[in-house]
């Protein structure tokens, strides 16, 4: 599991290995949406869980 700091719902922040990475964010419309909707209502703080396969491609899981 992966945790993401979204900064919009193309982009996003981890922690990994001890570093910070930026993460490109493709996310389904209805996603996206809700995910636009979270960040204006909360002033910019919004989190997605992703569970990452072998590839590195995720899948959100949760969000907060």
């Amino acid at each position: 599991m992966l945790e993401v700091l979204v900064l919009n719902p193309e982009l996003g922040l981890c922690f990994l290995d001890g570093h910070i990475h930026e993460v490109r964010l493709t996310l389904d419309e209805p996603v996206a949406e809700q995910v636009t909707e979270l960040l204006e209502s909360r002033q910019g703080s919004v989190c997605l869980q992703l569970a990452l396969d072998y590839s590195g491609k995720g899948r959100v899981i949760g969000m907060r």
